[in-house]
């Protein structure tokens, strides 16, 4: 009888333990709404990232807590122009809100790194989009990031602005 009670309370503690873990996990509004936001625009990401290979699957792999906010790690499965499969692992970091400030490469196995050939398309056509292009002209951030041709912070741009 004891031990039927011991474990009866054991398996009450862990059930318990587990409910919390998981209230707090799926509760938590600003990493649900962050990862809505990868979840919803991965082919914009896929695209910026690595613009001559087609997206295969977005598998979430880890959730980080840093000063004020969390970083969310997703692996990118893509298959080269060549056929050949990749991915890429990149950090998605947050505020506290859910709302996206940086984007970093965790890993990859490309041969280009994530971003660097739309970096070299965005160098290579910043004359004619400045040019042709008067709403990101007018626009200073957007107009920077061009100058810079800074891929990964035009993306960034749009992710924190078209919602």
């Amino acid at each position: 009888m004891r031990l039927a009670l011991c474990r009866s309370y054991v398996m009450a503690v862990v059930a318990g333990l587990l409910l919390v873990a998981a209230a707090k996990a799926g509760g938590d509004a600003a990493v649900s709404k962050a990862s809505s936001l990868i979840q919803k625009d991965q082919r914009l990401i896929a695209l910026v990232a690595h613009p001559t290979a087609k997206l295969k699957s977005i598998e979430y792999q880890s959730t980080t807590k840093l000063a004020n906010g969390f970083q969310l790690n997703y692996r990118l499965n893509f298959v080269s122009a060549f056929g050949n499969p990749f991915y890429s692992t990149l950090g998605f970091e947050f505020d506290s809100d859910g709302n996206i400030r940086d984007i970093t490469m965790v890993a990859t196995s490309a041969l280009v790194d994530p971003f660097s050939a739309s970096d070299l398309a965005l160098d290579a056509l910043r004359d004619d989009i400045l040019d042709n292009s008067p709403d990101i002209r007018n626009n200073r951030a957007a107009r920077e990031y061009i100058e810079r041709a800074d891929a990964k912070g035009i993306l960034v741009f749009l992710l924190k602005n078209t919602r």
